[in-house]
């Protein structure tokens, strides 16, 4: 990443604004970018990344799931994603099914881990490793334990779910606590958010004008 491609980008940011475009994608690429630039020379924003980093780390992290959907072609996640709220709470929720029309058993296969990253600003994507089938009606996943790491490697595995009937019940949205009650680590994480956030929005303004 160079300076240069920042500046293309706040040029391609300035053209959609004159043509009264949406253009948060762009802005959220641009910020993104510029932290990726800044970790290699900003020693400051560096360390707060590793630190919210450090503060994600868990090795007993609880996940429940708290609203279920029914669908009449609906199947089990595949994919989850979300982020962590200002409240500190991490909220997941279902994006990604297998359809039905390309496997027609997919109703009765129930995600039992799932695997993916935590990124230093909370923002989540995990993946379906693990799947069991379910031969009648459905199973719903209610909780799930696992683990942050210091890589911002997530994983969790199912504990606990419920037998349904009729199999038209699916998992949807989830929640946990990843700092476990620890109020300080939930207030620095979020802190450290707004800094980098600062220090992102002063360097665009003053490089990039």
């Amino acid at each position: 990443m160079e300076l240069e491609d920042l500046r293309n980008l706040q040029a391609k940011i300035q053209q959609q604004k004159l043509k009264n475009k949406d253009c948060s994608l762009l802005v959220e690429e641009l910020e993104n970018k510029a932290i990726d630039f800044l970790q290699i020379s900003n020693e400051l924003l560096h360390s707060i990344i590793e630190e919210n980093k450090q503060l994600l780390v868990n090795d007993q992290l609880f996940v429940n799931v708290y609203k279920d959907d029914s669908f009449a072609f609906g199947t089990h996640a595949i994919q989850l994603s979300g982020n962590i709220h200002h409240n500190g709470y991490m909220y997941l929720e279902t994006d990604s099914t297998e359809s039905r029309f390309s496997n027609m058993y997919a109703s009765s296969r129930y995600a039992t881990n799932f695997k993916g990253i935590v990124q230093w600003n909370g923002k989540v994507l995990m993946k379906a490793t693990k799947r069991k089938f379910q031969f009648f009606g459905s199973r719903v996943p209610e909780q799930f334990q696992g683990f942050i790491n210091e890589n911002g490697e997530v994983e969790m595995t199912l504990i606990k779910s419920r037998f349904e009937l009729f199999g038209d019940e699916f998992m949807s949205n989830l929640m946990t606590d990843p700092f476990n009650g620890d109020q300080a680590k939930r207030q620095k994480f979020n802190e450290n958010i707004a800094r980098v956030k600062k220090i992102v929005s002063d360097f665009l303004q003053g490089e990039l004008g």
